[in-house]
């Protein structure tokens, strides 16, 4: 049993890898919460530190389940900037 009893965002079945941002992408969307889903890109990019690969890797992944849910990149909102 997880952390709220619904299969759609239960973390007990969250693994790692882009399935596992999807899964957080997809329950943002349900929840509603636009900032959320932007900070978990963000994370995602601060996580792969000095690696900017991995970040590409993960976006291109992404880009179709961004596409569908209508949620932009921190670059696309001008927030890498600082």
């Amino acid at each position: 049993m997880g952390d709220f009893n619904y299969p759609h965002n239960d973390w007990v079945y969250v693994t790692s890898g882009p399935e596992a941002r999807i899964k957080f992408l997809d329950t943002c969307r349900w929840l509603n919460d636009f900032a959320i889903a932007v900070r978990i890109l963000e994370v995602v990019k601060d996580k792969g530190g000095p690696h900017k690969e991995i970040y590409s890797y993960v976006i291109q992944e992404l880009r179709p389940t961004l596409n569908e849910l209508g949620i932009s990149t921190p670059e696309a909102l001008g927030l890498d900037k600082a």
